[in-house]
């Protein structure tokens, strides 16, 4: 049986312990971990620690994998909730908006109208009287003789 990462760690602390009371020199004990971090399967672990006293090294409990949860085919309710609240609250708002974006370009035409109107009103009032004053002018006359 193969053996997790968190076994080897375990069995090494063990050598550790053991050599901290006088059971592993420390060229032992390099030899020991080397060999612990490079196992494969429990049986190469077991090799590295059966000549010391030591309680069996249990393997590490299995973990149970986490309860699947149900899944949904949809959104969940509450986020359909809540959509359903932010649309009411956002609608009449940007509805609200795009009126006063309306009102205010209409009077943003009106006010520049007047403006222009204001500033330019005399200089068209001036070029429609001399428009009109020539037009008198290029009328040709009618020749009405005098016989008398």
């Amino acid at each position: 049986m193969r053996v997790s990462d968190n076994e080897r760690e375990r069995v090494v602390q063990f050598l550790r312990e053991q050599a901290l009371v006088g059971r592993l020199d420390d060229e032992e004990l390099e030899d020991r971990i080397g060999g612990a971090y490079h196992a494969k399967t429990a049986g190469e672990l077991q090799d590295l620690i059966e000549d010391l006293p030591h309680r069996r090294v249990a393997p590490a409990p299995a973990r149970r994998p986490a309860p699947q949860r149900r899944r949904h085919n949809g959104p969940h309710p509450l986020a359909i909730a809540g959509m359903c609240l932010l649309a009411l609250l956002v609608l009449p708002t940007l509805a609200a908006g795009g009126i006063a974006v309306v009102f205010a370009v209409v009077a943003a035409v009106a006010i520049a109208v007047f403006v222009l109107g204001f500033l330019f009103g005399p200089f068209i009032l001036i070029g429609m009287l001399i428009s009109q004053a020539m037009k008198r002018r290029s009328r040709p006359r009618h020749f009405t003789p005098n016989w008398h």
